[in-house]
C-alpha cells in the first residue's frame, strides 16, 4: 500500500510542490467529498470551456491542469492524502481537532508556498530582484521552516492523518501509510529548496536556507548528493575530457576549457555540497587540483621557466587541494621551483658580477655533485643558455652577498652552491606517472604526473 504514496510524494518533491497540488488547483477544500469535487470538477470545465477566468486556491486555473488533478481528488486515497498534507485545511469539520493545529498547519503551506513562489519569481526574472545582490534569496523560508517543524513535532497533526484514512474509508488505505509520511516528509519539504539551489550557478544563499528545517544531518547529505549526482557526473567528464586534452600537449586550451567548463561546474557543487561534509565534493576538489599542477608542469617542460601562469596555477591547486597527499605534492612542486628561482638569481649574479666563464664554473663543479635529474637537467639548461650568450636570469632579481674573484672565495662560493643543491635535490623531487597517486583508481588518473 506504501509504494504508491511513496511515488506520489517523489512526484511532488520538486520546486513546484504547491503549484501542482490537486486542491490548490481545484480550489476544493482538502475534506471535500466525492460529491462536492464532482460538482466543482462540472461546474470548471463548463466554465473554462466558454474561456471563463476561474480561480482555484490563490492561482488561476488552467483547463488542461484540471483533468490530473481531479484524477488525484477522486482517483486513488493514497494519492489524494499525500495532496492533502500539502494542502490548506481551513477550520476544523468533524475532525476533532483543535483550531491552532488547523491554522500553524496552513501557516506552514502559506508561507512555504510563498517562499518558493518567490524566490522562482526571482530566479525566473519574472518576480522582483534585488538589484544590489541579484543572488538575494527572497524572505519567508526561515518562516516556513520554523512553521514546519512545529507542525511535524505535533502529536495532533499525526492523529488528524488517521483521522482522514478512516474518513476515505477505503480498502487501500490504511494506517502504514502515516508511519510512511513521517519517514518521508521532512525529506519532501526540503527537496524544492535543493532543486532551486542545483539550478543555479551560484547555489550557497540558497543552500544556507535549509537551516532549521526538521531534516535529520544524515537524511540532509544524502539528499544533497542526490540532487548533485548530475553535476558530479558531469564534471567528471569534463576532467576526464581534459586529462586527454592536456596528454596531447595542448596546455593553453585545457587550461581555458578548464576555466569555461570545469570550474562553473565545480563551483555549482562546492556552493550546494561543501566538502567539509561530502567526500565526493573533496574528490572533485582535488582532481582539478591535480590537473591544475599537471598544466604547471606540463607548461614549465615545454618553456624551462617557472613563470607567473606556472606559480599562478601551482597556488591555485594548492587552495584547492584536500587530501594531504595531494596537497604535500603541490606544495613540493611549488617550494622546488621556488628554490629554483633562487638558485637561478643567486647563478645570475654571480654572471652579472664576475662574467660567464665564472659562473660556468660554478654549474660545472655543482653538476658533478648533484644526483638528481630535474635539477641536474635544469643546471644543463643553464650552462647551455651562458654558452649561447643568453641571459639566464628571467625572474624577480634576489638579494645576495656580492661574490668574490679570489681563489679561495671562488671555492667557497663553489662550497656554499653545493649546499645550496643539496637542499634543492631534497625539494625539487621527481614523482613519476602511475606511482599510485592520489587519484589511483579513477579513469585516467594512470595519466597524472607529479613532479
Amino acid at each position: 500500500m506504501s509504494e504508491v504514496a511513496l511515488a506520489s510524494l517523489r512526484e511532488l518533491a520538486g520546486s513546484e510542490l504547491y503549484r501542482r497540488n490537486a486542491f490548490r488547483v481545484t480550489g476544493l477544500p482538502a475534506d471535500a467529498d466525492r460529491r462536492t469535487a464532482r460538482h466543482r470538477q462540472q461546474r470548471l470545465a463548463a466554465a473554462l470551456q466558454v474561456g471563463a477566468e476561474v480561480d482555484g486556491d490563490g492561482s488561476a486555473v488552467r483547463l488542461e491542469d484540471l483533468p490530473a488533478a481531479f484524477d488525484v481528488v477522486l482517483g486513488d486515497p493514497r494519492r489524494r492524502l499525500v495532496h492533502e498534507v500539502f494542502a490548506v485545511w481551513g477550520p476544523p469539520a468533524g475532525c476533532r481537532c483543535s483550531p491552532g493545529l488547523h491554522r500553524d498547519h496552513d501557516i506552514a503551506v502559506r508561507a512555504h508556498a510563498e517562499a518558493l513562489d518567490a524566490t522562482l519569481a526571482a530566479l525566473t526574472g519574472t518576480g522582483p530582484v534585488d538589484r544590489a545582490d541579484p543572488d538575494r534569496v527572497p524572505d519567508g523560508w526561515s518562516t516556513a521552516a520554523a512553521a514546519w517543524t512545529k507542525t511535524l513535532r505535533s502529536a495532533a497533526f499525526w492523529r488528524h492523518l488517521h483521522h482522514r484514512v478512516k474518513a476515505l474509508d477505503d480498502r487501500q488505505l490504511d494506517a502504514s501509510i502515516v508511519d510512511v509520511l513521517r519517514a518521508e516528509l521532512p525529506g519532501v519539504l526540503v527537496r524544492p529548496l535543493l532543486t532551486l539551489a542545483a539550478s543555479v550557478p551560484h547555489p550557497a544563499p540558497l543552500r544556507k536556507r535549509l537551516d532549521g528545517w526538521p531534516v535529520s544531518a544524515k537524511q540532509l547529505d544524502r539528499l544533497v548528493e542526490e540532487i548533485a549526482e548530475p553535476a558530479y557526473a558531469e564534471f567528471d567528464a569534463i576532467v576526464d575530457d581534459l586529462h586527454r586534452r592536456l596528454e596531447s600537449g595542448d596546455v593553453d586550451g585545457t587550461l581555458r576549457e578548464m576555466r569555461d567548463r570545469a570550474k562553473p561546474v565545480l563551483a555549482r557543487i562546492t556552493g550546494l555540497a561543501p566538502s567539509k561534509r561530502h567526500r565526493r565534493t573533496a574528490a572533485a576538489r582535488d582532481r582539478a587540483a591535480v590537473l591544475l599542477n599537471n598544466c604547471a608542469l606540463a607548461r614549465h617542460r615545454a618553456t624551462r621557466r617557472y613563470d607567473r601562469r606556472v606559480r599562478a596555477w601551482l597556488r591555485e591547486a594548492e587552495k584547492l587541494a584536500t587530501e594531504p597527499e595531494n596537497l604535500r605534492r603541490i606544495r613540493e612542486n611549488h617550494e622546488g621551483f621556488e628554490a629554483l628561482e633562487e638558485f637561478r638569481a643567486k647563478v645570475e649574479e654571480i654572471e652579472l658580477t664576475q662574467g660567464s666563464r665564472t659562473a660556468r664554473l660554478f654549474l660545472r663543479s655543482i653538476l658533478g655533485q648533484v644526483t638528481n635529474e630535474p635539477l641536474a637537467d635544469a643546471i644543463r639548461d643553464m650552462l647551455t643558455e651562458l654558452e649561447a650568450g643568453t641571459p639566464i636570469g628571467y625572474a624577480r632579481r634576489v638579494a645576495g652577498p656580492v661574490w668574490q674573484a679570489a681563489t679561495g672565495g671562488r671555492r667557497r662560493r663553489v662550497a656554499a652552491v653545493a649546499i645550496v643543491c643539496v637542499v634543492l635535490a631534497l625539494a625539487y623531487v621527481l614523482h613519476q606517472s602511475g606511482d599510485g597517486g592520489p587519484d589511483a583508481g579513477r579513469g585516467h588518473q594512470h595519466e597524472v604526473v607529479w613532479r
